[in-house]
């Protein structure tokens, strides 16, 4: 089978290797489709929170097809045939193959109305909606400010806050994301890339009762909300856009002021639910997209292009999602929305 594997420093090559053989447990799956995410460009720089050592195959999610379960027991006979969305677990070859491997523990089965590139976000963006949201439904927070805002994440994050009363106030670099999430009916934002931001979302946040902040972004971003936020706030840190490391004065910020500084994975937390709780949200998150414009796709893109192009397909990571599909890209979503694909 054909895959990509990382490099030494964040290099991608193509290569041709034997299609594994599941453990027991585990299931082999024809990969259709997998998101190139923020955390899959961290893994490869090194720069994730689960680091590997190279060379490994990068991809944390992934919508395919189960061709082989016979020793995954009664779980495995449930999804055998059937499209999944999928992870590989940690310490594990990624997705980025034609064929890749997962613990059956780590597959759910897709409803035939949502397309592939929809339901790869049950296991992102869509699952860590609904973590970051019982993180604030824990701190009682009725306004939360958002970091990283113009993205995927700030407009399904946007539209589920809405349905729980919890009022957003969005934090995005430029003046056009400013603008594109107005025309989704989004009404506090504030751009990043201004003198007085701080001052200004300082101000919003304490007219608001904003104590709760999530941060997708990290760096010198994370020390502004801290200093921008009313004493006593908590900052959760559940990305790192800005590929940097947080850095501030934690005597004068913890101490002095009360402020907390947290993290969220959303594996750890999905780890922490029960079998029962985890399909609860996975049917939440099937449902949360349904009613969205389905998944933004700027590149659709084959496993040697992705290798080819990597450095450019990185450039502008907020008009549109780049979607590998490692066996080929055989019809428009339109019409995986309505036709399970076959292996």
């Amino acid at each position: 089978m054909a895959a990509v594997q990382a490099l030494e420093n964040g290099r991608l090559e193509f290569v041709e290797r034997p299609i594994p053989a599941p453990a027991r447990g585990e299931v082999l799956i024809r990969v259709h489709c997998s998101p190139v995410n923020p955390a899959d460009r961290m893994q490869i720089a090194g720069a994730y929170v689960r680091r590997r050592d190279p060379p490994f195959t990068p991809g944390l999610v992934g919508v395919g097809t189960v061709v082989e379960a016979r020793r995954a027991g009664l779980a495995g006979r449930l999804v055998a045939g059937r499209r999944v969305v999928f992870a590989p677990g940690p310490d594990r070859e990624g997705v980025w193959a034609q064929f890749a491997i997962a613990p059956v523990s780590y597959c759910l089965p897709l409803a035939n109305d949502l397309s592939d590139t929809d339901g790869v976000n049950l296991l992102a963006n869509a699952t860590t909606i609904f973590g970051l949201l019982d993180r604030a439904n824990s701190a009682k927070a009725k306004a939360v400010v958002l970091t990283g805002a113009g993205g995927e994440i700030g407009k399904l994050l946007n539209r589920a806050a809405r349905q729980r009363g919890v009022t957003m106030i969005n934090v995005v670099r430029r003046e056009e994301q400013a603008e594109a999430l107005r025309r989704n009916g989004c009404e506090h934002i504030v751009v990043s890339d201004i003198d007085d931001f701080q001052v200004r979302l300082g101000t919003l946040a304490r007219g608001l009762g904003a104590t709760l902040a999530f941060d997708a972004i990290a760096g010198e971003m994370t020390r502004r909300l801290l200093a921008a936020l009313p004493d006593g706030s908590e900052v959760v840190v559940f990305g790192r856009l800005s590929g940097d490391d947080v850095g501030f004065d934690g005597f004068e910020t913890l101490v002095g002021r009360r402020q907390k500084l947290s993290g969220f994975d959303v594996n750890v937390w999905l780890g922490s639910l029960s079998t029962l709780a985890v399909l609860r949200v996975a049917k939440k998150a099937a449902a949360l997209l349904r009613k969205g414009e389905g998944t933004q796709v700027q590149h659709r893109v084959g496993l040697a292009d992705l290798v080819a192009r990597y450095d450019e397909l990185q450039r502008d990571q907020t008009s549109g999602k780049t979607i590998l599909f490692p066996n080929g890209d055989p019809w428009p979503d339109r019409m995986l929305s309505s036709v399970r694909q076959k292996a």
